[in-house]
């Protein structure tokens, strides 16, 4: 299951626990979280010595608005992709009806 991004409180709580040198493992149980998303906030944040609960929400928001223009880029250039399909498919349509109304006539 998916965790949603941690919290500025969650991260305050992460910059509190390194200062009282706590464990991961005492930080993890404490927001509920597992070794591994400390760790990866930590390391994102510049490190055990260096970790700033607001820089690290400041970088949280920044990739998170990077991943949202990304993908509505993405998006964007799917919804053209599929228009010009759309138009493909009528020109094809038109085409195969003027065949198909020229060869009814031939038939009669």
């Amino acid at each position: 299951m998916k965790r949603k991004p941690l919290t500025i409180l969650e991260r305050e709580i992460i910059e509190d626990g390194l200062n009282a040198k706590k464990s991961i493992t005492e930080i993890a149980a404490e927001i509920k979280s597992t070794n591994n998303m400390i760790n990866i906030e930590i390391r994102k944040g510049g490190g055990i010595r260096v970790y700033n609960a607001i820089q690290g929400q400041k970088l949280a928001e920044e990739s998170a608005e990077r991943v949202k223009k990304q993908r509505e880029e993405f998006l964007s250039k799917g919804r053209k992709k599929v228009g010009e399909y759309h138009a493909k498919i009528n020109e094809l349509e038109k085409e195969l009806k003027k065949y198909k109304d020229k060869y009814d006539k031939k038939d009669k």
